[in-house]
């Protein structure tokens, strides 16, 4: 921390005390909003993209953690984790297994 600041601990006190009661998301909400007037679009964002990375899925691989990834034609299994839902993954389409 820099010198002037006060000690760590107090620091994160008003950190967690603000990511939990909200006070961060909505500060968070507001700059983006002012930053994207500021630069003449929208104040709220209209699309998101959201990757992940995919690996080719051996045969022994469980259909169920399989989905087809239509950007890279494959057959694959994502290479973080396998989604919790099947609508955890945006890529993952068990209709083209």
């Amino acid at each position: 921390m820099p010198a002037d600041f006060p000690p760590w601990q107090t620091v994160y006190g008003y950190f967690a005390a603000w990511r939990d009661d909200g006070t961060l998301a909505r500060l968070h909400g507001e700059l983006r909003a002012r930053a994207r007037a500021a630069a003449g679009r929208k104040p709220e964002p209209t699309a998101a993209v959201i990757d992940s990375q995919s690996v080719r899925a051996a045969d022994t691989v469980p259909k169920a953690t399989r989905g087809w990834d239509n950007a890279k034609k494959v057959t694959a299994a994502s290479a973080t984790s396998p989604p919790a839902t099947p609508t955890a993954s945006t890529w993952l389409r068990r209709a083209h297994c």
